[in-house]
């Protein structure tokens, strides 16, 4: 349960951070007058596809485990209140979570982003 409590109040803080990271990603295409080149286009589409994939894999899941722990939890942005406790359900959702494939998705993506910056291969 405190785990999923740090996990709901780290939302902020995390889409904060994604806001701040498209912003100086933004500030920095202007300033180096990347816009023109394939690279940088590249890396905000991995950068977008990294987004998709993490919303219907980590998001709607650790919801789903909020809510059958009898914790508030959210749908689409909105917070509902608690709901009771739900232990079977809450098991068969730990157990559909995919950590592996999560990390991968995230992992990956960051190399790819890391590389077409680094190398400027178009």
């Amino acid at each position: 349960m405190a785990l999923l409590d740090v996990s709901a109040a780290s939302l902020v803080t995390m889409y904060v951070a994604f806001v701040a990271l498209l912003l100086t990603g933004i500030a920095a295409g202007i300033m180096g007058s990347w816009w023109v080149t394939g690279w940088f286009w590249a890396a905000l589409v991995v950068l977008a596809g990294i987004t998709a994939a993490m919303i219907p894999l980590g998001v709607k899941p650790f919801s789903d485990i909020r809510r059958f722990a009898g914790v508030k939890y959210a749908i689409n942005g909105k917070w509902f209140p608690p709901e009771p406790a739900d232990p079977a359900k809450m098991n068969a959702a730990v157990a559909g979570l995919r950590p592996g494939l999560l990390s991968g998705i995230a992992l990956a993506g960051l190399a790819i982003v890391l590389w077409l910056m680094m190398f400027k291969p178009f």
